[in-house]
């Protein structure tokens, strides 16, 4: 059997990146997806390093595609697609708004030949809004949501995370998440609809939980190297031979720690006792820890801490990646063999038990074009209504799905709370003492750490202590009821309690069970706990960030477990879909280490080959950390296309840079300022810090560039197109008052989601769902 998906066709008329990959995983999970090209091919083709002339970067975003190359100015070519268009069941496009209405493929004239298609829209910032018509991409994405500000060593004022394609691929997975949404509607409630998505959006949802930090007390976190702000001890600790990652997440891990570093008085000292006190007694507990693992090595340590239960792990590269017995174990990197090449590209980020996926090679350019136009003239258009469409759900397109999530921390959390947006029922079970996200701060909100508050609205919360058959029992009696459970057990710890899916599957055949761990449910690392640092370290993220010379960094966003989370969504509105259509449930595992191997497609692709060379995915780890024009105020991002040749001269004059300085070949060129960035700064700021970052815009704008203004929180939450697409959101907590939340990264319009309440506290719904205290 083919994936969760198979059967469904998706024509992707995308380019470049963003709209790509997110086709990609629609064929990852089995559906027919087939790529409209134009005939000079996608420019992504383009981008160095290649393989006999073919960029890594198309390879690595282009897998289980058929491909047609058309011209859609062409009145005959545009007939043949809109005869696939008439064919499918889902419509991709990543152009800005109005694009699509000039080569008639906008919604309203695809609908008017399918009516029922799933129409998804992705631009830089909506449709809607003053910013609508500007362009974006992965760099411009960070600049303008603030993403890089809290990145850096202490006291710094935000670094570049360098891993270009990160964000464009994150961006990526929410279209995939907004085409599923559409789909389960369509299934669900015999409706087609139009739903859009952004880049501004989905980059400011993968940031969720260090925003959490922000509505709590107003300010950007601050930048802490390798360390995070809310939870303490949490950081890279350098060992006798290297750095080492270490991220316990509960006071038990803490404890653990303790003993394993031979300062067991530390878990009963009244400076270092809770999280809360240690993240005030940073300064004092920090140096007695780095003192402790200096004198070891990474790999003494790594054994030390794993055999007591505290997450850890060394910072790796890609070539110990690919070496990796646990990446292998769970196909995190894989090869695909194309005409031009073998290459390396990310696995698929999650596994089905009864519809299994794999990642098969992208197409050469109008490979299949006599096969596509044959199945035009062998398959007669979808113009009848599949189904009788049903009243339109109050909630979202999950209305009347009801999910049990039994998860701590942020990727399980943010995967309920993603699905409780889009309609479902979710029932949140925490332990006695409550999930440990409780207790990240401060900042606090009241008693309640704003992660908790942010990643835990719409549910309904339910203590039971899991640990116990009575616990237990109440448990299975919950799960006798929902259509989805969401466990982040470890395997062991799920067999253990009779909690996996063998065990549940026997007694309810159609349950959806997500099986959330940090590193997979195979391979020697299947029971290891993880932790935030832990899985950046170990995922490369670090070498993309800082310098090499200096310790090693992580992303401020927490990079691994909101891509579980992502995906997580991803796996289980697939498998809603298959089960409407079969009545068959299954098992749906997604690990933050395949998570984050997936979305470092682009790199593992670039490094296939020890003979490729070129391009900015290899000159990555060791370019600037810092490149962003100065200004009075804030930094801009900046960029001049080919295609507007003269633009950064014409910018250089209207700054009154002298001609001299703004043709110097060191600075006149985007890589060339890279390579030379702390003397282009030096040489350009005098002209630059003239004009404010609004005024720096306006005039890169104005001569054919890009400039997207470096935002901090505080005026990026200022910015009117925040406003015009509800980003910024509030409900009624029960002891906080109004408490200010993230909007939805997607927009259906004819099943929109709903933001219904605040987080509950501990406890709140037990006696209303058990009917005991």
């Amino acid at each position: 059997m083919g994936g969760p998906l198979s059967g469904i066709r998706v024509v992707d008329v995308c380019q470049l990146a963003v709209g790509p990959w997110g086709a990609s995983l629609l064929g990852q999970l089995g559906a027919d997806v087939i790529k409209i090209e134009e005939p000079n091919g996608d420019p992504i083709r383009r981008l160095l390093p290649e393989q006999e002339g073919v960029g890594t970067y198309f390879t690595a975003v282009n897998q289980n595609k058929r491909n047609i190359s058309l011209n859609l100015k062409d009145p005959e070519h545009i007939a043949i697609a809109l005869a696939l268009v008439e064919r499918a069941d889902v419509f991709v496009e990543n152009f800005r708004p109005g694009a699509m209405e000039r080569l008639g493929l906008g919604y309203e004239a695809v609908r008017q030949i399918n009516p029922q298609i799933v129409y998804v829209s992705s631009s830089g910032f909506g449709n809607r809004g003053p910013r609508r018509m500007e362009g974006s991409a992965d760099g411009y994405a960070r600049s303008f949501t603030g993403f890089d500000m809290s990145n850096g060593p202490v006291g710094h004022p935000g670094e570049r995370f360098r891993a270009k394609g990160h964000i464009d691929h994150t961006c990526s997975a929410f279209v995939t998440q907004a085409v599923m949404a559409g789909l389960v509607a369509r299934t669900r409630f015999g409706i087609g609809q139009k739903v859009e998505t952004s880049m501004m959006q989905a980059t400011m949802v993968y940031q969720t939980s260090l925003i959490a930090q922000y509505f709590a007390n107003g300010q950007q976190p601050p930048a802490l190297g390798s360390a995070t702000a809310n939870l303490v001890p949490h950081q890279g600790f350098k060992a006798s031979d290297g750095y080492v990652a270490v991220g316990p997440n509960t006071n038990e891990q803490w404890r653990a720690l303790c003993t394993a570093v031979g300062h067991p008085q530390l878990a009963d000292d009244a400076r270092f006792r809770t999280n809360r006190d240690r993240v005030l007694h940073r300064d004092a507990l920090i140096p007695i820890i780095e003192g402790a693992i200096a004198g070891r090595s990474v790999q003494a340590w790594v054994d030390a801490l794993t055999a007591v239960g505290v997450p850890c792990g060394p910072f790796m590269t890609f070539a110990d990646l690919w070496a990796s017995e646990q990446v292998q174990a769970i196909r995190g990197i894989v090869t695909n063999k194309h005409p031009w090449g073998e290459t390396k590209v990310g696995g698929t980020p999650w596994q089905f038990s009864a519809t299994p996926v794999e990642v098969t090679r992208a197409p050469g350019l109008d490979e299949h074009h006599a096969e596509i136009v044959a199945m035009i003239a062998d398959t007669p258009p979808r113009r009848e209504k599949l189904a009788a469409e049903r009243p339109l759900p109050k909630l979202g397109p999950l209305e009347g799905i009801r999910i049990v999530e039994l998860a701590q921390g942020v990727a399980g959390p943010m995967t309920a709370m993603q699905l409780s947006d889009l309609g479902a029922e979710v029932t949140k079970v925490e332990p006695p003492a409550g999930d440990w996200s409780r207790t990240l701060g401060p900042p606090m909100q009241g008693d309640e750490g704003p992660v908790f508050v942010q990643l835990n609205r719409n549910k309904r919360g339910v203590t039971l202590d899991v640990e116990t058959e009575e616990g237990r029992a109440a448990l299975r009696g919950l799960l006798a009821d929902a259509d989805v459970f969401i466990s982040d057990l470890l395997p062991a710890d799920a067999e253990r309690l009779g909690l996996d899916y063998a065990s549940l599957k026997a007694k309810h055949s159609k349950l959806i069970h997500c099986s959330m761990t940090p590193f997979g449910e195979v391979g020697p690392m299947r029971n290891r706990p993880g932790g935030e640092i832990v899985l950046q370290a170990m995922a490369d993220i670090w070498r993309y960030l800082g310098s090499l010379d200096q310790p090693p960094g992580r992303l401020a966003a927490d990079a691994s477990a909101g891509a579980a989370a992502i995906f997580a969504v991803q796996g289980v509105l697939a498998a809603v879909h298959h089960r409407e259509l079969t009545g068959e449930g299954q098992n749906v595992q997604v690990s933050d280490l395949a998570a984050l191997m997936a979305i470092g497609t682009q790199l593992h692709a670039a490094q296939s080959d020890d003979s490729l060379r070129g391009g900015w995915h290899l000159s990555a780890p060791t370019d600037p950390p810092v490149y962003d024009l100065p200004s009075s105020t804030l930094g801009v991002d900046f960029g001049f296309m080919a295609r507007n040749e003269g633009g950064w001269e014409r910018f250089c004059e209207r700054i009154n840079v002298p001609g001299e300085l703004a043709n110097d070949p060191r600075y006149n060129t985007g890589v060339a300022q890279v390579l030379n960035w702390d003397a282009f700064v030096q040489a350009f700021e005098p002209y630059t810090i003239k004009h404010t970052a609004i005024e720096l815009k306006q005039i890169i704008e104005d001569v054919g560039g890009v400039g997207v203004i470096c935002n901090t929180y505080d005026t990026l939450f200022a910015d009117p197109q925040v406003e015009a697409l509800e980003m910024l959101r509030s409900a009624e907590h029960p002891t906080l008052g109004q408490v200010k939340m993230l909007g939805l990264p997607w927009i259906l319009d004819r099943t929109p989601g709903s933001i219904r309440s605040a987080a509950p506290v501990l406890g709140q719904h037990t006696v209303a769902v058990l009917g005991k205290e």
